[in-house]
């Protein structure tokens, strides 16, 4: 496990180090505030107000359990893991001059795993990649753009937005094979 961290770490470093720069900064800061929870919930409410006809209160309570479920999930796995994030992490060797860790959008310390803004990104995009097909590219690319800032931006781990990915994808796979009204479903 101890390998998986320093791998975790390492990793870590050379996203939030050596892909950084100014003009990326703007744009990775952009994609982190675009991709929280709020904004992906509210976008996708609008969507199927906009999108879903005469299936409209299905598809929203079926969105909002979605949401909720994996929110839910999410905090209970922060209170568990309890994972500090980078910039505490890294204190020491910081302090030391060993390590510099970026962090443009300021400094966060503490609930580092699973990340929420990739759990909400995951969530809502795989919930509408499922019911509409035609986006899931374009829900997918956003939405691994969100959880790369998070790292870009050193306030998580590569296994904190793996993990955030993995759990939204998971829990709203899982509410629409339960979907009785599933697409495709005979």
């Amino acid at each position: 496990m101890n390998t998986l961290l320093q791998y975790d770490e390492k990793l870590f470093l050379i996203i939030n180090n050596d892909f950084s720069s100014p003009s990326l900064d703007g744009l990775m800061s952009f994609f982190t505030t675009a991709g929280d929870a709020a904004g992906w919930v509210i976008l996708g409410l609008v969507a199927i107000v906009m999108t879903a006809g005469k299936d409209v209160g299905r598809k929203l309570l079926t969105f909002i359990l979605t949401v909720i479920i994996a929110s839910l999930i999410l905090h209970g796995a922060k209170m568990y893991f309890d994972r500090d994030r980078p910039l505490k992490n890294f204190s020491s060797r910081i302090s030391n001059g060993e390590v510099i860790v970026k962090t443009p959008i300021g400094p966060l310390y503490h609930g580092s795993f699973p990340s929420g803004h990739a759990q909400a990104s995951f969530t809502v995009a795989t919930f509408f990649a499922l019911y509409y097909r035609h986006y899931r590219v374009l829900l997918f690319l956003a939405a691994a753009a969100v959880a790369f800032s998070r790292v870009y931006l050193g306030v998580h781990y590569p296994s904190d937005v793996l993990a955030g990915a993995i759990l939204g994808w998971s829990v709203a796979f899982i509410v629409f094979k339960l979907d009785p009204k599933t697409p495709g479903r005979a």
